[in-house]
């Protein structure tokens, strides 16, 4: 029982934790920069071409 305890506190925490980094803005001057991408095998990349889509919606 102990052990349940300690992994659902060590959960929480990790959650609690995820949230707040998420939350908390990028400080000036660290943006990231734009860098062209041509596409490579890593496709879960943000800056693969494959994840490149906009959303259309029709009227």
């Amino acid at each position: 029982m102990p052990g349940l305890l300690f992994l659902a506190a060590m959960g929480g925490l990790y959650a609690a934790l995820y949230y707040f980094n998420h939350k908390t803005p990028i400080p000036a001057g660290c943006e990231v920069e734009e860098v062209s991408c041509h596409g490579c095998s890593i496709s879960s990349c943000g800056k693969h071409p494959s994840q490149n889509y906009t959303l259309e919606v029709k009227q």
